[in-house]
């Protein structure tokens, strides 16, 4: 395979319960023909990497296959270098799964594969070495942790973080201060630091990981297209026909979906909804119009769904979520009441609602 392909698969693939190599991103590939029909170059955007993976991988699942690669693959210097065990079990994103290998991925070769294509597409040595350290950031920034001391936290691991803060070039009193403290503007632009607690520095800790990665990942993506797109006599502005093929992740209904889960099936079903607007619904009204004759195709119509999702006249999920997240005092029984009037609509198939036990409401004026 072509390691345009094989290269993103690496960093944006993963195992799944249902699926060994599962791509966990959506994407816009297209292919550009010159006025001979020749292919010339291509293109490939990239939407909704699953970030919460590299946190989180659900139960029996493995996170992206990189990890992986390079603990088995990588030479004795390199994981040297990089401050790494071979050992899966040994990093807390890898092992809270309860998943670290696949029959059917030799990962050793797979690494090979990575880093011949990595050469291929124009990487340099230090990009290569660069994209690795910050794979290799990554995992040690889940290793960190942190214990409550009143209303601040120290890290308790100083030795994960300051193997992180090398490899990612930062000094680790730096890091520790990101990680533990937060500045919130006051008036007249004066900044107050207030610590976090052991939980909210956890919390900020995963999110300065899913957000490296993401970056990390995009970076990858943006240096393969500089590489395979057509840059003519006319510049990249030139005139080229083009074939598009969309790929996104499928609608999954799992144990526990998060809000990115229920994003992506938002997405999907929007998708649905422009599938059947544009090639089922409107195709066969102009043949209606034409007199053609032909056989009706029947379809479900999901429009109720999307509705539901997002419509706010409907009370819609997406106007729960705003309505909550805009009014920190919105008392949740009320959101309660919300979602059993929308389990009146079309579509909504859980009438049952777990309510919260009553509590005193104290109003402000």
């Amino acid at each position: 395979m072509h390691p345009c392909f094989r290269l993103p698969a690496a960093f944006g693939n993963a195992k799944t319960l249902r699926n060994d190599n599962s791509s966990r991103f959506g994407k816009y590939m297209q292919i550009e023909f010159d006025f001979k029909g020749d292919p010339v170059g291509g293109k490939i955007t990239n939407y909704l990497l699953e970030k919460s993976r590299v946190i989180r991988p659900l139960d029996g699942e493995r996170n992206f296959h990189i990890f992986y690669l390079l603990l088995a693959g990588a030479s004795p210097q390199e994981i040297s270098d990089l401050k790494l065990t071979t050992k899966p079990e040994d990093y807390r994103v890898l092992n809270v799964s309860g998943c670290t290998t696949v029959k059917s991925i030799n990962d050793p070769a797979w690494f090979k594969e990575v880093k011949n294509g990595m050469k291929m597409i124009g990487f340099s040595a230090e990009d290569e070495k660069s994209v690795m350290r910050v794979v290799a950031a990554t995992l040690h920034l889940g290793n960190v942790k942190f214990a409550g001391k009143g209303d601040s936290c120290d890290v308790s691991t100083p030795e994960e973080l300051k193997k992180a803060a090398g490899l990612l070039e930062l000094e680790p009193q730096t890091l520790i201060q990101a990680l533990t403290n937060r500045s919130i503007t006051a008036g007249a632009g004066k900044a107050i630091t207030k610590g976090l607690s052991d939980k909210e520095a956890t919390d900020a800790c995963d999110a300065l990981t899913k957000a490296l990665y993401d970056r990390l990942f995009k970076w990858i993506v943006n240096r393969i297209n500089e590489n395979i797109q057509y840059r003519g006599e006319e510049g990249p502005e030139e005139s080229l026909t083009s074939i598009g093929v969309l790929d996104i992740y499928g609608f999954e209904i799992l144990q526990f979906n998060t809000f990115e889960q229920f994003c992506i099936n938002y997405c999907n079903e929007k998708l649905q909804q422009l599938f059947i607007e544009l090639t089922l619904k409107k195709e066969q009204e102009e043949y209606v119009r034409e007199g053609i004759k032909w056989t009706p195709v029947d379809y479900f119509n999901n429009k109720g769904i999307c509705d539901l999702i997002e419509n706010v006249w409907s009370l819609s999920s997406f106007f729960f979520l705003s309505l909550a997240c805009s009014s920190p005092a919105f008392p949740s029984f009320s959101l309660c009441v919300c979602r059993n009037q929308t389990a009146l609509l079309p579509f909504w198939t859980r009438k049952s609602l777990w309510r919260p036990a009553p509590r005193p409401v104290s109003w402000r004026r």
